[in-house]
């Protein structure tokens, strides 16, 4: 859940559509907000992570690991990338310059269910 507060004076102006008023499509109006919405949100910092695979144990071998203990987890060469615990992206895990790294193979919709194919970013 997102809570935005704005003071009236800038949402004023939008008060008729919200209430159900028409709204004519203005495309220079709506080029300039994509526009000032992407470069102000270029700069934000997101906590990425990678999940590359899964492990199924009792809780006892869990509780019963010691350092050094190796799990085995399944599919080791697929991971699914995250920006804030919300997955973002398939792709391959591997080396890169000698680095861990995932290589992006295809975003995931939104309904998280299937990816999407015509390689769109939402």
């Amino acid at each position: 859940t997102l809570l935005l507060l704005l003071p009236n004076a800038m949402v004023e102006k939008l008060l008729p559509m919200f209430r159900g008023a028409d709204h004519k499509e203005d495309p220079v109006q709506d080029q300039l907000w994509d526009e000032a919405i992407r470069n102000g949100l270029s700069d934000i910092d997101l906590r990425l992570s990678a999940s590359v695979g899964q492990a199924t144990m009792t809780l006892g071998e869990l509780i019963s690991l010691e350092p050094g203990d190796i799990i085995d987890i399944s599919s080791p060469n697929i991971a699914t990338m995250f920006a804030q615990d919300v997955p973002l992206l398939m792709g391959r895990f591997g080396l890169h310059a000698g680095h861990n790294a995932v290589e992006a193979m295809h975003w995931i919709s939104a309904d998280r269910k299937q990816p999407k194919k015509d390689g769109t970013h939402g």
